[in-house]
């Protein structure tokens, strides 16, 4: 019921402000004119919308409202510091493999070192790599020994 009684008293407010405004512009247009007329007008309801739509866009003060938002700040700044805290230990760990990375190098230089030492001390010579010479057998083999061997 209440809803009708202020849906019939939003009809009669426009109607009567449509009324007003005929009645402002036939007062006008005697003496401005038709355009003049339309000019104050159009001038008179856009700072009328102006004057509304300031007070629309006003953002409304209350203690609850300061609450929230600080409470939203609040909020947004633990998120921040347990974030920080994930990536510290995120770097610390990094930092771990990377000298962990480091001594694994350095013993396996170590060991390939040793081993190559220990190979001297037999009296054999470490094992190096020597580029194959297609044409020729190696040192120590005579061409006939090739042949049978399946060489050239």
């Amino acid at each position: 019921m209440h809803t009708g009684l202020a849906g019939l008293a939003f009809v009669l407010l426009i109607t009567g402000l449509f009324l007003l405004s005929a009645m402002v512009f036939l007062t006008l247009r005697a003496t401005l004119g038709d355009v003049g007329a339309l000019g104050v007008m159009c001038a008179g309801h856009f700072a009328a919308a102006a004057v509304v739509l300031a007070i629309a866009l006003r953002e409304p003060k209350s203690r609850e409202l300061d609450a929230l938002v600080e409470a939203e700040h609040s909020a947004l700044r633990a998120v921040n510091s347990e974030a920080g805290a994930i990536l510290s230990a995120i770097k610390s760990i990094e930092s771990r493999l990377e000298s962990l990375g480091a001594n694994v190098a350095l013993a396996v230089g170590a060991l390939s070192m040793l081993s190559s030492m220990t190979k001297a001390s037999e009296g054999q010579r470490p094992a190096v790599a020597k580029p194959v010479d297609e044409g020729r057998p190696p040192k120590g083999i005579q061409p006939d020994q090739a042949n049978r061997l399946g060489k050239p």
